[in-house]
């Protein structure tokens, strides 16, 4: 590693893999969703912003992630729920709420960046997720609805950032909501 090192930094570069146990059922939220573990799998920047967060900012990940993870099921949920009932083709679809049934988080990159007066830390990241709705059609006809089924694989990239005050406490960390960046999905209705 040492001679790659000499030769291109970039050579000597090397990832490596972590899991962040979120597993807590949240029955106080609108939504009863089991939160896997988040895979984070990070170069040498990603491993120094991990450190900087937990020693100098005095921040565990699963305090961080863990309500990101519970927005980006939201966002999942919701966009799920708006592509079914934006289909019209045979006939007008109304969705119920869309209920995770698969949801695997990979976050690939954290940076940091110094911003007087505030140090700033992106996180970037994968999804892969399966969703079920219940829907509801009007017949071919138009003379009545039927219940069906809605099935969602859906995948994209997200993100959010975390602003650290170099003036403040430990553990105070301003975080932004997350946002998905990238989106694709796969309808199927049964």
């Amino acid at each position: 590693m040492q001679k790659l090192a000499l030769l291109d930094e970039d050579k000597a570069d090397y990832v490596t893999y972590h899991e962040v146990i979120i597993d807590e059922m949240h029955p106080d939220d609108f939504h009863d969703v089991f939160i896997p573990d988040v895979s984070l799998s990070l170069r040498t920047r990603g491993r120094t912003a991990m450190s900087i967060l937990q020693d100098v900012c005095g921040c565990q990940l699963t305090d961080l992630l863990q309500p990101r993870v519970h927005d980006l099921v939201e966002l999942l949920q919701s966009q799920v729920h708006h592509d079914f009932e934006s289909i019209t083709e045979p006939s007008r679809t109304n969705a119920g709420p869309a209920e995770v049934l698969h949801l695997q988080v990979i976050i690939e990159t954290i940076d940091y960046h110094r911003y007087e007066p505030v140090l700033e830390f992106t996180f970037q990241g994968i999804f892969d997720a399966y969703l079920m709705a219940p829907l509801v059609q009007d017949t071919p006809n138009g003379d009545s609805i039927q219940d069906r089924q809605g099935e969602a694989a859906v995948t994209g990239t997200f993100s959010f950032a975390a602003d650290w005050p170099l003036s403040a406490q430990q553990e105070v960390l301003d975080i932004s909501d997350c946002t998905i960046e990238e989106w694709s999905s796969h309808l199927e209705v049964t």
